[in-house]
Formats: structure tokens, sequence, C-alpha cells
């Protein structure tokens, strides 16, 4: 939308002199451009508070300069630099979408940095010797941090299987900073916490390995352990009603149930929409016949009668208008005023003397629904509202009926509004497709790391967990999906499968050591436990910024997110350990023998 739309329209009717008559615009053009102005003032307000949050967190979680300034200056670094990349190659960046990457990049420079920071905390807390530590964590954290950033980022990319530059735009972006954040982290963090004086060992942390948490999270561990078969019994109860609530989505952009109406450029949208002469937006069908002459005939125009009565009878239509209201009008001018005959005269010769009645007149508007060499009728359909589901299903069968009744005519409906709609179903069902893509790609990636085809497939398990969280609330909630909600289920596959990989690859470290699935679990529970719970807090954190908003699409990606970000989380506490142990994915055990438990707390150094 060129700029000047927006400022002409809007110096026009907020001019002192045209506030009596309350002007407010319409049509997709200026309301697009409105959209862009609100965003525009929405996105500083949400980054600077999502900004704000994480500071906040890191320093309840860190008590560190360094840990609060890094991951900061991770998510700032690769933002500008991948933003200033793509503005240099000239990629046109679509501002309803452009936070989308920012606060991705925010959460995940984040949780990267927070796995770094807590494992060398603890190994610094348990030894006191700094360097040492520093080579400790990159050594055993560097390798799976790195795999989950491949496998965001390859999730990511699967945005660029839809055709569409918004989309495109997301997955580059969103991709670019996750691997840059990831170089950041494993760099910037390790340089910064190497610097600094040798510490004396903590009793207590050497004692038991780690603190308070690490304790309570191995007792958590013990219990999931315990209760293996009752939690996948309730898994698979609970994800047999999440299925079923998800077959009741519905594809859909309806403005009103999308934005809301606290924001007033829509609710004036739907005041117009609302009141007995504006509509909200038109489209137009168009009929060209083989032949000239052939849009007045008597024939023909009756037939164009009855299609736009029966596109009249359609849910969001408000009116239509063709040649057809000025044949009418002119045929019951002509006889009196009779109401009878606000028809179409069936004489050819009565119909070419009305046209010619009404041209002679001075009449203009004919021009604009039928052709001078009367090959082309133009019917106008406006809307009282809109909803990309119902506007699909209404110009599919407005061009199947008009096909039937002009067989051999060409019909096309033309206008922003059914570009728009086949752009928002597409792009919202090529979300499906990229969510497969993403889970069939982590998949693979998954089978080739680990060395195993049953350490992929299980490993996804847990990672489908938040889709259908998602989708199950986005059905029971009757959330639409559009543009802004179909974006979460590959984001979320991207940031759900990180602690999935850190949990599989900990628990396959601690197996080859100890060759006992109990105690590489519970290892697992004690030392990486910690980072995933607070990584997916800070992640939520995150996106919980989104319900701040007035916009329901931006509520419900927030909403949702948490959701997804929170079940993931879940899983990979209570589904993934009962998995790894029902289904021996490391191999057989070697040491069946259950160590003490105050040896099992404490880690060698």
């Amino acid at each position: 939308v060129a700029p000047t739309i927006l400022t002409y329209k809007s110096h026009i009717i907020t001019k002192d002199k045209y506030k009596a008559l309350h002007p407010k615009g319409t049509g997709l053009p200026y309301v697009t451009a409105m959209k862009m102005k609100w965003i525009g003032t929405e996105m500083p307000r949400v980054m600077g508070i999502a900004a704000l949050v994480s500071i906040l967190i890191l320093l309840l979680v860190t008590r560190s300069f360094r840990g609060v300034v890094v991951p900061l200056l991770t998510a700032i670094s690769s933002i500008i630099v991948v933003y200033g990349v793509l503005g240099y190659v000239g990629m046109t960046i679509d501002s309803g979408m452009v936070m989308i990457p920012m606060l991705l990049v925010f959460a995940v420079s984040i949780a990267y940095n927070i796995h770094v920071y807590t494992y060398f905390k603890r190994r610094f807390l348990i030894h006191g010797i700094r360097k040492q530590a520093v080579e400790e964590t990159v050594g055993e954290m560097g390798w799976p941090v790195l795999f989950s950033a491949l496998t965001t980022f390859a999730s990511l990319l699967s945005f660029l299987a839809i055709p569409m530059q918004p989309m495109r735009f997301i997955g580059i972006a969103s991709s670019s900073c996750v691997m840059l954040s990831f170089l950041f982290s494993i760099t910037l963090m390790p340089i910064l916490l190497s610097f600094g004086k040798d510490g004396k060992p903590h009793p207590k942390v050497q004692e038991t390995g780690g603190r308070w948490m690490d304790q309570k999270l191995e007792s958590l561990g013990k219990s999931v352990l315990r209760h293996g078969t009752l939690i996948l019994w309730l898994t698979g109860i609970i994800s047999v009603v999440l299925i079923y609530q998800f077959s009741k989505i519905e594809t859909a952009f309806d403005v009103e149930r999308t934005m809301g109406r606290k924001i007033d450029y829509v609710n004036n949208l739907l005041e117009v929409g609302e009141s007995e002469l504006g509509s909200v937006y038109t489209y137009d069908v168009m009929i060209d016949f083989p032949e000239d002459g052939l849009a007045k005939s008597p024939a023909m125009l009756l037939q164009l009668d009855s299609l736009a009565q029966h596109a009249g009878g359609y849910k969001l239509t408000k009116r239509t208008t063709s040649v057809l209201n000025i044949l009418k009008d002119l045929n019951q001018t002509l006889h009196d005023g009779n109401p009878s005959y606000y028809t179409i005269p069936h004489n050819p010769d009565e119909v070419a003397q009305l046209l010619l009645l009404y041209e002679n007149a001075g009449g203009s508007e004919a021009e604009y629904w039928i052709d001078y060499d009367y090959r082309r009728l133009r019917l106008m359909v406006e809307m009282n509202s809109y909803d990309s589901g119902e506007t699909e299903r209404e110009l599919n069968d407005i061009i199947a009926y008009a096909q039937r009744l002009f067989p051999n005519a060409a019909v096309t409906t033309v206008g922003s509004i059914p570009q728009f709609t086949v752009m928002m179903q597409y792009i919202a069902r090529g979300q499906m497709v990229s969510f497969a893509i993403s889970l069939l790609i982590i998949g693979i990636l998954m089978m080739i790391v680990f060395g195993s085809v049953r350490i992929g497939l299980v490993g996804l398990i847990p990672n489908i967990t938040p889709a259908l969280v998602v989708g199950g609330l986005m059905g029971w909630l009757g959330y639409p999906l559009d543009m802004m909600t179909a974006t979460i289920m590959p984001m979320i596959l991207g940031l759900a499968v990180d602690d999935t990989i850190h949990f599989i690859n900990h628990s396959h470290l601690e197996f080859d050591r100890k060759g006992n699935y109990r105690n590489a679990i519970l290892r697992s529970f004690h030392t990486i436990g910690t980072p995933i719970v607070l990584t997916s807090v800070v992640i939520c954190a995150n996106f919980a910024v989104y319900t701040t908003s007035e916009g329901l699409s931006f509520v419900h990606m927030g909403i949702l997110s948490v959701a997804g970000i929170l079940s993931a989380l879940l899983a990979d506490l209570f589904v993934t350990p009962i998995l790894i142990q029902k289904f021996r994915l490391f191999g057989k055990e070697t040491n069946t023998i259950e160590r003490p438990k105050e040896q099992t707390n404490i880690i060698e150094s």
C-alpha cells in the first residue's frame, strides 16, 4: 500500500469541516494501510515489554551482569545483522510479520545462553576453577546446543515451501537469526565467563552436585519413572481429546475475530458494514461473452438477474449492483412507477431502447456495468463483513453457478478481495504443509545424528504434543487459523525440539558412562532439568507479552505459544524419560545394579 493512500485519505476524512458527517474510510487498501499504521505503533510497545520481561527474568535466574547482558546482546546483534543483510539485498519486509522473528530470536538467544550459563555455574561451584569450567561447558553443551540450533533452523526454513513473500521473510529471517544466536552464544558467553578470578568450591553443591532445584527435579524424575504406565495412559487420553478438538479448526480471516473491535480502525470498519448504506468490501463477477451484442440479450440479462438473486442469498452479501438496476428502474418509470414492471423486458428492442434512452438522458453509470460492444457484463457484490473461509466458499459457488448460467462465456471474479482471500487461505493451509515438512526434517536429522531410526522416531513423539495442544485449543476456544496463528506450529516445533534433544543427548551420554537407564535418566533430570525448565519459562514469558495487545490475533498467538511451550516442557519431563526407558533406546543395560542415592547425586569432576 502506497503511503500516500493512508496520508491523503486520512487527511480528508479527518478535516474539521467534515466532522459533522462522521466520515469513515473503508476498502481493502485503506484498511491495509491503517493496519500497517497500527502495527507500527504496536510493535515497539510489545518489543519493549518483551525486552523488559527478559531482563527481569535473567536477573532473577542468573543474578549476574554477564548472564543478563550477553543474551540481550546476542539477540540484538543477530537482529541487526540479519535485518541489515536482508535490507541490503533488497528483500521486502512485511510490517505485520516483522516482529515474529524478533521475538523468536529473543527467546532462543536467552534459551541458548541459559543452557551455557547454568552448566558453567554448576561446574564452577563444584571445583572453583573458572577456565576449566568454561572448557567443560563448551565440551558438554556445545554439541546439543548446535544440534538444537540446526533443527530449529531447518524447521523455520520450511516456511520457504510457501510461495508468499511474508512467509518466506519469516523463514529466512528467523532461521538466520537462530544460527547467528547460536554462534554468539557459544562464543561470546564462554569468552566473557572465562574472565575473572577462580573461586572456592561450594560445599553443598560439591557434595550433591547441584542446587535446590536440581534436587527437586531429580525427585520428580523418580516419581515419573515410578508412575510411567499411568502417565502414558493419561497422555493417550488427553491426545485423543485434543485430536477431536483439532478437527474443529476453521481456516478464516475474519477481521472481527482476528483483530477485535478494541482497535479503532476495525471498529470503524465494522460500523460502516453494519450501517444501511455502507459495505465492508466488494468484489466483481465479470462475464465475457464470445460475441458482441450478447450482453444486452434479454435471455442473458435474465440469467444475470438469476445470478444476482443467487449471490444475494449468501451470508456475507449485503447487496448487488449491475446494469439490471438501471434497466429495471427505467422500465418501472416508463410504466408510471408500477412495481410490477420492475423487471427486465423480454423484447430485445425494448432493452435496446431503454439503454439508448438512458444514454441520451446523460446517464453515465451504465458503462461501469456493460461495455460499448455489449460483450461483457459486470456484477458487483458488496459485503457486510469478511471471513476468508466463508468468502472462499461463496466465491467458488458464484463462479460455479455463473458457469452453469453462461456455459459459453468466460466467468471470473475480480478485485482485491478474491486475490486476498486466495492468499490468506493459501498461507493458512500452507502452514500445515510447513509443519509436516518441519517434522520430517527434524525426524531425519535426529535419526542421522543419534545414529538410530528408533531414537529419531521416538524423539518426535513428545514434539508432536505442542502441535496437538495448540490445534486442540484453537478448536476448543474457536480461534481461527489465520496468518498469525498459522505460524505457531512450525515455530513451536522448532523451539520444542531443543529441550528434547538436550534430554535425549544427556541421557545417552550418562547411559554410555553408567550403563543403567534409571541412573541415566535421573542424572539427566539432575543436570539438564533446571536449564530446560528455565528456558521454557523465559520463552513463555516472551510470548506472553503478545497477550497485552489489543489485537485478538496477537492475544491468540500469545496464549497458544505459551500453551505449546508448556506442553512441550511437560512432554519432555514426563513422557520422554518413560519412552527412553520402555523402548531401551540406547541398547541393553550393562549395569543393572542401581547406585546408592548419595552416589547418584554426586557429579564426577
